[in-house]
């Protein structure tokens, strides 16, 4: 899986502002992963995702404003015809 890092400004920049993240644990290098944490956040129900997860760090926040599979499961962005399995069925 290819990094994309840099589709989301801001998130590299966010973790590296904060010192004393704590011990390098299995969880916080995953979550330290834009692509990880975004497939965990996408699961997350909407009021969950809306109320508390920003509140969490900055990166997180960049996050979710940036990444379009969330923004779409907030229903911030449209989601094309293609996307919801509708459509001009062929006969």
């Amino acid at each position: 899986m290819a990094s994309h890092v840099e589709e989301y400004p801001g998130y590299k920049t966010a973790i590296q502002q904060q010192p004393g993240i704590g011990p390098k644990s299995a969880i916080n290098q995953a979550l330290n992963i834009p692509e990880i944490l975004e497939m965990v956040l996408v699961e997350m129900d909407m009021r969950t995702l809306l109320t508390c997860t920003q509140r969490v760090c900055r990166a997180w926040l960049n996050l979710i404003k940036a990444s379009p599979s969330i923004q779409k499961a907030l229903f911030f962005t449209p989601i094309k015809e293609s996307e919801w399995g509708v459509g001009k069925k062929d006969a």
